[in-house]
């Protein structure tokens, strides 16, 4: 074993694995990003790092997950449905998805931070998750398609699909067990910190926006 993170078993979608917890709690004891939290996800193969103040199951987070191939590291923003029978998951005023889009539309410095990431690793990509219930239907990875074309593409998903975007890169399976603890674990800060930009933006307009509206009550 090159590490104490990674086993072969470990590579795959089995939410049945240990890595998550000791990489969850590894990144914390470590704190790289100060004021975010570790936490893996019990039910699927995946850590989330957030705000604590700000999380929210729908909200904006940078993610770590696994699957058959290796590792992808990145941020992660669900819009759920336009419209839906299932309660809960419907796109609501409050959501973190309207800021990331705004963004996506009207910042040319949030713009630049995406590309900022694929200059330092050039597998950085959007990835696109869509379905009806709780079956996904559609898995589209978007690797070289324009930012403009992207956020037309988003404007356009129909409604009574479920929509969860991830902009992430890729570590290798191979390069999960064969690198020693350090190596892994620089690589994985390094990625989250890429895009750790991305979702301080959509923290940081969501904030403002809430302040606003608070100071309209006074």
């Amino acid at each position: 074993m090159a590490n104490r993170y990674f086993q072969e078993e470990d590579i795959g979608t089995s939410a049945d694995t240990e890595w998550r917890v000791v990489l969850a709690e590894e990144l914390r004891r470590r704190n790289p990003f100060g004021d975010l939290h570790a936490a893996p996800v019990y039910s699927t193969p995946e850590i989330y790092l957030y705000h604590k103040e700000h999380f929210r199951p729908y909200g904006a987070k940078l993610v770590l997950q696994m699957g058959d191939t290796g590792m992808g590291v990145g941020f992660y923003i669900e819009r759920g449905y336009l419209w839906a029978a299932e309660a809960g998951w419907t796109l609501q005023p409050h959501w973190d998805w309207h800021h990331f889009m705004y963004l996506l539309g009207n910042d040319p410095d949030f713009v630049a931070l995406f590309k900022r990431a694929r200059d330092t690793f050039d597998t950085f990509a959007f990835w696109i998750q869509s379905g009806e219930s709780d079956a996904e239907s559609l898995s589209l990875r978007a690797s070289h398609m324009p930012l403009a074309a992207i956020l037309g593409l988003l404007n356009g998903w129909p409604g009574h699909l479920w929509c969860d975007v991830y902009y992430a890169m890729h570590i290798p399976g191979k390069t999960l067990l064969d690198s020693n603890d350090a190596g892994v674990l620089d690589l994985i800060v390094r990625a989250l910190g890429c895009v750790e930009p991305v979702y301080r933006a959509v923290l940081d307009r969501k904030s403002a926006i809430d302040e606003r509206i608070s100071s309209l009550g006074d």
